[in-house]
């Protein structure tokens, strides 16, 4: 009765497990999480990680480095996890982060950074000098201006540089291919050209940016459409500008979701445009927290977080496993009963 019962429950198992494989669960065995789903996620893999022991000596290299920007994120994860850490150290950090509040007293300072942001001191003075100024269509103009001198010179323009900044003047005036915000559009292509003067881009980035960049530019029109004589249309392709929009509208996301000096930061960490959609995604779901999660998890972590097994497919594998495991038994007391009866006298 016992074999028959166990016999019954394997059939009945294995009839379940085929009749699930028959709904083709491994089809698509990975769908993407949802945005609570990615946050939970993160905040799981955070706590495992984000101990006493990793975060002290971490504070104490960026305090002896004087890294403005890491001594801030490691204070804020900190107390976002409730870490206790020497109060010498927190102190000396705190006053790393006063001292390098100075810089808000000098105009000059805010001045150099407006017009060459690799000399700014820290992400905060970028988000108070120089990104006003890039996300106003002034940036965009002067962006041109110089294309457009470096042309009547006869020298090589920054085709990526001018097509960012068309993308940018585009949508402030409406004027998309792709469709979508404009607002949305105008932040992503600002955000991706002050990344490029920054150096963030990666080189790969940089190569898939400058084939979206490849849309037919004339760059000796440029002054004749700043000055409204000449349409988009005698610049360049604008049907070629899509891809570059798509691009600039998932970056935009990040932009939004945490702010544009940390989206340039985001930036070292994407590759190609899938990537820069996966960091959207993730930004919505972490949000200010963004870098953090990137500085301590890793890139490769971050976005495996980003999806999951769909459930069908984890009954599949679970109820193919119960199966397997019911046969073995079955096939196990089969053997050693036959072993047994061999060995027994007749």
């Amino acid at each position: 009765m016992a074999r028959g019962l166990r016999s019954l429950l394997f059939a009945g198992n294995l009839a379940l497990f085929l009749w699930v494989l028959g709904s083709a669960p491994l089809t698509s065995p990975v769908v993407e999480r949802t945005g609570e789903e990615l946050s939970l996620a993160l905040e799981r893999m955070m706590a495992r990680e984000v101990t006493a022991e990793w975060l002290a000596p971490r504070l104490e290299e960026a305090v002896a480095d004087a890294d403005v920007d890491r001594i801030e994120m490691l204070l804020e994860l900190r107390w976002e996890f409730d870490i206790s850490v020497p109060d010498q150290t927190v102190e000396a950090a705190l006053a790393q982060l006063e001292a390098a509040d100075h810089w808000t007293q000098s105009a000059l300072s805010c001045g150099s950074c407006m017009v060459e942001m690799t000399s700014c001191e820290r992400l905060s003075q970028i988000a108070a000098c120089a990104i006003p100024f890039e996300l106003s269509p002034a940036g965009d103009v002067n962006a041109l201006r110089r294309a457009g001198m470096t042309a009547l010179r006869g020298e090589e323009v920054d085709r990526l540089d001018v097509s960012l900044a068309l993308v940018g003047l585009g949508s402030t005036a409406a004027i998309l291919v792709s469709g979508g915000s404009s607002v949305t559009v105008k932040a992503g292509s600002a955000g991706l050209r002050m990344a490029r003067r920054m150096g963030t881009l990666t080189p790969s980035f940089t190569r898939v940016l400058g084939d979206a960049a490849r849309v037919d530019l004339k760059p000796s029109k440029l002054i004749s459409y700043t000055s409204g004589a000449v349409p988009l249309e005698a610049v360049l392709d604008t049907a070629k500008l899509a891809r570059l929009e798509r691009i600039s509208g998932d970056f935009a996301r990040v932009v939004r979701a945490t702010s544009a000096s940390e989206g340039m930061v985001l930036l070292r960490h994407v590759d190609n445009a899938e990537d820069v959609a996966k960091l959207a995604r993730v930004a919505e779901a972490a949000g200010p927290a963004t870098r953090s999660r990137f500085a301590v998890l890793g890139k490769a972590r971050v976005f495996r977080a980003t999806v999951r097994l769909s459930d069908m497919a984890v009954t599949a594998l679970l109820l193919g496993y119960a199966a397997l495991l019911q046969a073995l038994v079955i096939i196990a007391q089969f053997l050693s009963g036959q072993l047994l009866r061999s060995a027994l006298p007749r």
